[in-house]
């Protein structure tokens, strides 16, 4: 799934320009040595602030104590001027140690969870580094990238399979990588990617060491769950990406056609026949040989594991296998517990996510029909007192729709009126291959992510931008650009496609009688309306409102809004 909303969010804050700018300069091979004066520019801080809260992670509190709930009642001027602070002269608080359980084994991952601070100062970062990085990236890492995902990497190793005939596969999982990144390789590979800010160098060198609560201060490894620990990931890796790639995929010789040079090069030649596809720290090495294949295992890889095979043929790893078994049993034994609307809902929850996560793989079907003969006894005896099977025919249309491929006859549980999904419904997906044109650094490349860039434009953006109210704490002047989208430009009570030289922003309930700075409690409407809605002569608001023409569903909506305030309907 592309990444859709981040575009909008780069135009509001008037930062796409910029963004653009640095790819396009990086892509022509420059050196950059003023980026901390863009990272710590108010548009990007205002950005950062918004993608921040956006992830789950910002409720999560550091070694402070502090989340995102601490930042949202400042003002613009609070935020930018900590942040500069900061940048300034920057010391590391230190990151929260914690441990979760590594799936399919007993051992546990370590997280480093960094202050709220720390996390806004590195999304400033990252932000910026972005741009410079993507276009240094080989076309076939597909982990942590905007606009990238499984689905496309799965989709580059079945067309290496089914349409150019590489049938042996290098498969790599360099175990423990996040803990084991050389701090003093990692910066030097940032320096040869063009990034000469030795101001910016420091900040991430300061970054990487980090005390960890409990353990010290580390000398190695970039801490999981930091924000720009994946982009600094993907650094280290690029250099073993085009490693792979210039043995064969990009090799060029300098008097023959790469078509011609392949032939050439496979009957005359000694290089190793292979093509990279990598997904984080996971990664193939696709061959058509197995000659190939044994040769790039010794010159790069821990193990080798070899699948054989005409068509491509996808699955869910055992380790993924056990893990949907274990989850969907403990949902099961707590709908026996508490068979309520909850726990139906938060079993059918679980198995959407798992279906909708593998769809993309060939042998789906079979994987969870593996998962849901092993769960039947949990099913039929934990559930038996509590529901009841129905024929799947017998359940309602909409029911039937979220599934596909059961069969009439197949028994279905009830829990009450709430129906449990079969977990073998699943609506497989064939996997979309990837246009190396996708990017959000070009006109040309957000196109082909956004098919509707002019629903708002940049004349929106920007008067929204200019709009913004130094009285009002970020967390509300964040918050219009999403009400303003929600409403598609239109006015709030009208309908109407708003002028941005005569709109009005408001919370449609105010903060003293319990309303808040979420988007679904701002709105935008016309000048006249907004006179409308405050006019406290209930004659002139008559008049007014006569003159609108509205209908009853618009009427109420005002005079919801007019209550709230404490002013009498109309």
């Amino acid at each position: 799934m592309l990444k859709k909303t981040k575009l909008r969010y780069n135009e509001y804050y008037d930062m796409q320009e910029a963004f653009d700018s640095l790819y396009a300069a990086s892509k022509n091979g420059n050196n950059f040595y003023k980026l901390l004066e863009i990272i710590g520019s108010e548009g990007n801080i205002r950005l950062a602030y918004r993608n921040l809260k956006k992830n789950n992670g910002s409720a999560t509190a550091g070694t402070d104590g502090k989340t995102i709930d601490d930042i949202k009642n400042l003002s613009d001027y609070e935020v930018i001027n900590t942040v500069r602070f900061m940048l300034a002269d920057y010391k590391s608080s230190s990151v929260r140690r914690v441990f979760i359980p590594k799936p399919g084994s007993d051992k546990k991952r370590p997280l480093g969870i960094p202050c709220i601070w720390d996390r806004l100062l590195q999304q400033c970062i990252l932000q910026v580094l972005e741009p410079i990085c993507e276009p240094k990236f080989h076309n076939h890492s597909y982990g942590f990238r905007l606009n990238r995902g499984a689905d496309h990497a799965v989709s580059r190793a079945v067309s290496m399979v089914n349409v150019a005939r590489h049938y042996y596969c290098v498969d790599i999982d360099i175990q423990g990588f996040f803990d084991n990144v050389d701090h003093g390789k990692l910066l030097k590979q940032i320096w040869t990617l063009g990034i000469r800010d030795k101001r910016l160098i420091c900040i991430i060198s300061k970054i990487l060491k980090s005390e960890i609560e409990g353990e010290g201060i580390p000398t190695k490894g970039t801490p999981q769950s930091g924000i720009i620990s994946p982009l600094l990931s993907l650094i280290v890796l690029n250099e073993l990406d085009w490693w792979v790639s210039n043995q064969w995929e990009t090799f060029k010789p300098q008097r023959m056609k790469s078509k011609e040079w392949l032939s050439y090069a496979r009957k005359y030649t000694n290089l190793k026949d292979g093509y990279i596809v990598r997904y984080a720290d996971d990664f193939k090495i696709m061959c058509r040989t197995y000659d190939d294949a044994q040769r790039w295992y010794h010159a790069a890889v821990d193990f080798l594991k070899t699948r054989y095979g005409f068509i491509a043929k996808t699955d869910m790893s055992e380790k993924a296998i056990k893990k949907a078994k274990t989850n969907l049993k403990a949902k099961i034994i707590n709908i026996r517990k508490h068979p309520s609307h909850m726990a139906v809902e938060n079993y059918n929850s679980a198995v959407r996510g798992i279906q909708n996560y593998y769809c993309i793989a060939t042998n789906i079907y079979n994987n969870l029909t593996d998962v849901n003969y092993a769960l039947l006894p949990t099913i039929r005896i934990r559930l038996r007192d509590v529901g009841k099977t129905v024929p799947f025919r017998e359940t309602d249309i909409e029911f039937q729709q979220k599934a596909t491929g059961i069969r009439d006859e197949t028994k279905i549980v009830k829990i009450g009126s709430e129906t449990l999904l079969p977990i073998t419904g699943v609506h497989h997906k064939s996997p979309m291959n990837f246009s190396q044109d996708v990017t959000s650094y070009t006109a040309e490349g957000r196109k082909k992510i956004h098919h509707n860039l002019e629903t708002v434009t940049k004349t929106h953006f920007e008067a929204l931008a200019k709009g913004r109210d130094p009285n009002e704490t970020i967390e509300f002047n964040d918050n219009r650009i999403s009400a303003f989208v929600v409403q598609q430009g239109n006015c709030y009570i009208t309908g109407r496609k708003l002028n941005v030289q005569d709109m009005r922003c408001f919370r449609k309930k105010p903060l003293s009688k319990g309303g808040t700075d979420k988007h679904d409690n701002i709105a935008f409407v016309e000048g006249r309306v907004f006179k409308l809605i405050f006019c406290n002569t209930v004659n002139e608001a008559k008049s007014m409102l006569n003159e609108m023409k509205l209908d009853d569903v618009r009427k109420n909506r005002l005079n919801r809004i007019r209550q709230n305030y404490g002013y009498q309907t109309i």
